[in-house]
């Protein structure tokens, strides 16, 4: 299946449907953009980035849902200092990093989705990034795991973080996914309630593929 999924990568790029700028095919890197032959990509405020690393958690998460999704986390881009950072949200808490160092994790595969309304993505991620300082300006210590959002619901996850900064930098108006897949493994179960995760706005990340407000522009 990988070699598959690599030849049609390769015919892609002959067809110039994706651009190949760099790395080679199994790169950590984002070799495969959705733009003109030649072009560098840039990562903007707002990006949605899907992976999938080598970390247990991820094939869990990726069978988690049915059909199972092979993206596993999301993660968001922003500016801090005029710097491209990215947003994740693990346990304990959020954590910040430099692009550039971040694409040195140690991820198999990601994908960049881009949201169609570029205002709404910038507002989105600069409340995402407002969120962290403020947090660690007011308490000294990251934003942790378990943050209560309006509802007062209990921790957030990554997706649920994503989520939740697009709600607020739409004014409630749009929810994020549009369309949110059933995570059959988790029916009649408390895993994510012992985990302390009961916000109704988690979702499988994944589910960002298949809404038409985000564009795939890179992986």
């Amino acid at each position: 299946l990988r070699y598959s999924e690599e030849s049609l990568l390769l015919f892609l790029v002959e067809l110039k449907i994706l651009s190949k700028n760099r790395g080679s095919l199994f790169s950590s890197g984002a070799p495969y953009t959705l733009m003109e032959p030649g072009t560098t990509f840039q990562f903007q405020p707002g990006d949605v980035i899907l992976s999938y690393s080598r970390d247990v958690t991820s094939p869990y998460a990726s069978l988690a849902v049915l059909p199972a999704r092979s993206l596993s986390h999301i993660s968001l881009v922003a500016k801090r200092d005029g710097e491209i950072v990215v947003i994740d949200f693990y346990p304990p808490g959020a954590i910040e990093t430099h692009l550039a160092r971040w694409l040195n994790f140690d991820q198999t595969r990601l994908a960049v989705y881009r949201p169609v309304d570029r205002q709404l993505a910038e507002r989105a991620a600069e409340i995402a990034s407002n969120r962290i300082s403020d947090y660690f300006k007011k308490n000294g210590k990251p934003l942790p795991f378990k943050f209560s959002v309006n509802s007062g619901s209990s921790s957030l996850l990554c997706s649920g973080f994503v989520a939740s900064v697009f709600e607020e930098a739409s004014a409630n108006k749009i929810l994020v996914p549009k369309f949110k897949s059933f995570i059959h493994a988790l029916e009649n179960s408390d895993l994510l309630k012992r985990l302390g995760v009961e916000n109704p706005l988690v979702f499988h990340p994944s589910d960002i593929e298949i809404d038409p407000r985000f564009n795939l522009v890179a992986e």
